[in-house]
């Protein structure tokens, strides 16, 4: 991108309108993850000092861009929206409030696709228009997450071109070979394709590598299978008349070892699980000392009645229609429920607890 220019460069400029081409500032330019995207956005709303985002409204503003399917800026805004209406606490849904009036600002100047070439932008002249944006603040917003995507792909390209100089390796990998724009894909001295049985995918990758036998060869490939190509040899392919002449070749089939031993991820998973198991047992705990704290405090049973009561007690008054013999005894000696006829119903004391336990369950 050329910030300054003579007037033959000028004339030569491609222009990038930003308004009609669009940009949607939640789509990787360069592989970046949604956790990068969500910090590219923060940084280039707080530039402009009216729309500054609280702590609150950043880490909100994450979790959100993280936990939404399509990937847009309609979308963010309704996941923030519906945030707002279901929280509880009042400074955080106020935070929600103010951050969905600035999602609402983006929407105005974002799109909900990128069309926008990048990797034209950083190797020909190229002018940004933003002349159609009215709202300058917005336009300040548009301008700095831009730049932002163009030094990501800067570093990418740059990182590809030059790691060799410095004895670097750089490994990148995606699920998409469009992921990665030429400058990227041609600097990569070796490629390793998985099995894949989608067309488009295939002929994307048939277009870079210039070897139609990946057709029959992508699709057959069995778990951990890789076929690995050198640059040298898709040099050689791209100098044949493809479907015509073709050099002969060797492709190599590489058996990937997987990083974990099938019983060590075993016991990763059993740990992973027992660590979550012991995680939500001391958030039982703490909300159960909370509920007990708040019975005492406003005295809603006799203090040596509410002493006694154990988190178990808590499980059976929020589920009563399935409490056992010897739970339905308990809850009624702590005087919680009744029995009218043969029905098990809540006392008053029953109903104020219950009242509690949903403040703390939500």
């Amino acid at each position: 991108m050329i910030i300054s220019m003579d007037l033959k460069d000028l004339i030569n400029s491609e222009i990038i309108d930003v308004s009609s081409q669009g940009l949607n500032p939640l789509t990787p330019i360069a592989n970046e993850n949604y956790y990068e995207i969500a910090i590219d956005l923060i940084n280039s709303i707080n530039i402009v000092d009216i729309y500054k985002l609280g702590i609150t409204q950043e880490s909100e503003l994450v979790d959100s861009i993280i936990s939404i399917r399509e990937k847009n800026l309609e979308e963010l805004y309704n996941e923030i929206n519906k945030r707002s209406k279901d929280e509880k606490a009042g400074h955080i849904r106020d935070a929600l409030i103010g951050l969905k009036n600035r999602i609402r600002l983006l929407q105005s100047g974002f799109s909900l696709k990128t069309n926008i070439d990048f990797n034209r932008i950083i190797n020909k002249n190229s002018i940004i228009d933003l002349s159609k944006i009215a709202n300058e603040d917005l336009k300040t917003i548009i301008a700095e997450l831009i730049l932002r995507k163009i030094l990501r792909c800067m570093i990418i390209n740059t990182l590809m071109r030059e790691s060799r100089k410095y004895n670097l390796a750089c490994i990148l990998s995606s699920q998409l070979i469009y992921d990665f724009d030429q400058a990227i894909i041609g600097n990569a001295g070796t490629k390793l394709f998985m099995m894949n049985d989608s067309e488009k995918d295939i002929d994307s990758i048939i277009n870079i590598t210039g070897c139609e036998i990946l057709r029959q060869v992508l699709p057959s490939l069995k778990q951990f299978e890789a076929v690995l190509i050198r640059k040298q040899e898709i040099e050689e392919l791209m100098k044949t008349t493809r479907g015509k002449l073709y050099p002969t070749i060797t492709l190599l089939i590489a058996s990937l070892k997987p990083y974990f031993k099938e019983e060590e991820l075993k016991n990763i998973k059993r740990e992973i699980k027992e660590i979550r198991i012991e995680e939500k047992e001391k958030n039982e705990e703490e909300i159960f000392f909370k509920i007990k704290e708040e019975i005492i405090k406003n005295k809603i049973i006799p203090i040596d009645k509410a002493r006694r009561i154990k988190i178990e007690d808590l499980k059976a008054l929020s589920n009563i229609e399935n409490i056992s013999k010897e739970e339905e005894e308990r809850l009624r000696e702590l005087g919680l429920i009744r029995l009218i006829g043969r029905k098990i119903t809540l006392t008053h004391s029953g109903v104020e607890i219950l009242k509690v336990i949903r403040v703390y369950r939500n």
